[in-house]
C-alpha cells in the first residue's frame, strides 16, 4: 500500500511538471464514471499541437519528411507514364493523368496565393485543373509528364518554404476555402493537408493509372 501511494504521489508530481511545461493553462481531466468508461473509452485530452507558446519541434518538420516521400514517390510512378498517356482516362478513377497532375501543380500554387504569394501559374490553370473541374476540359494547359514534375517540385517546394518561414498569427488565420470548413478551417492546417493527404489522396489516382497500362505495383 504504502508503495502504491508513493507511486500514485510521483505520477501526480510528473503530471503538474507536464503542466508546466507544455500547456499554458491547467490541465482538466474529465471525471469518468465506471458506467461511461464501460461505453466509451475514449477521453479528450488538450490538444498537444495547437500549444503553440511553447513548441519545442520545428514548425512542419513531419510534413517536410512526407512531403519529400510523396513527392519521390510521385517520381516512380511518373517513371511508367509517358506523354501519350496524359490523356488516358482510367475508369476507376474517372481522371486522366494529365488532369491528375495537373491538380497537383496548382494545389501548391494555391497554397502558396493563400500564404500571400503569387502563384506561378496563371487563372487558366486554375480553371482547368482545380476542384470541380473535369479531364479534358477544352483549353487545358498542355505540358509534358517531365515538364509537369519540375513544376510540382518547385511548387511544393516554395510551399514548405512558406509555410515555415509564416508567422503564428498567419497560419491561425481561417483560410476561407469553403469546401473544406469546417473539417480544416486555419491556414496552418490547410498547409498541413496540402502537403500530405491531399498530395497522397490524388498520388493514389496516378497509381491507379499507371496500373492500368497492366504494370504491377511499385511495392
Amino acid at each position: 500500500m504504502i508503495q502504491l501511494l508513493r507511486c500514485l504521489h510521483s505520477g501526480l508530481r510528473n503530471l503538474r511538471t507536464l503542466r508546466h511545461t507544455y500547456f499554458a493553462h491547467p490541465i482538466t481531466l474529465p471525471i469518468v464514471s465506471r458506467t461511461r468508461l464501460a461505453i466509451c473509452t475514449i477521453v479528450e485530452l488538450p490538444d498537444i499541437a495547437r500549444s503553440h507558446k511553447t513548441r519545442t519541434c520545428p514548425i512542419f518538420e513531419s510534413e517536410t519528411t512526407l512531403v519529400n516521400f510523396a513527392l519521390g514517390y510521385l517520381r516512380t510512378i511518373a517513371s511508367d507514364l509517358s506523354d501519350e498517356d496524359l490523356t488516358t482516362l482510367t475508369e476507376s478513377t474517372g481522371k486522366t493523368p494529365q488532369w491528375i497532375l495537373g491538380h497537383l501543380h496548382i494545389a501548391s500554387e494555391f497554397g502558396s496565393k493563400i500564404l500571400g504569394a503569387e502563384p506561378a501559374c496563371g487563372d487558366d490553370w486554375f480553371a482547368a485543373y482545380g476542384p470541380g473541374s473535369q479531364p479534358g476540359a477544352s483549353g487545358a494547359p498542355a505540358f509534358t509528364v517531365a515538364g509537369i514534375l519540375v513544376d510540382i517540385e518547385n511548387g511544393y517546394a516554395r510551399l514548405l518554404k512558406l509555410s515555415k518561414a509564416a508567422s503564428e498569427e498567419l497560419l491561425d488565420e481561417e483560410h476561407g476555402f469553403k469546401p473544406l470548413e469546417p473539417a480544416i478551417s486555419s491556414k496552418r492546417d490547410l498547409m498541413s493537408h496540402l502537403l500530405t493527404t491531399h498530395i497522397t489522396y490524388h498520388l493514389a489516382q496516378l497509381s491507379a493509372c499507371r496500373r492500368a497500362k497492366g504494370l504491377p505495383p511499385v511495392f
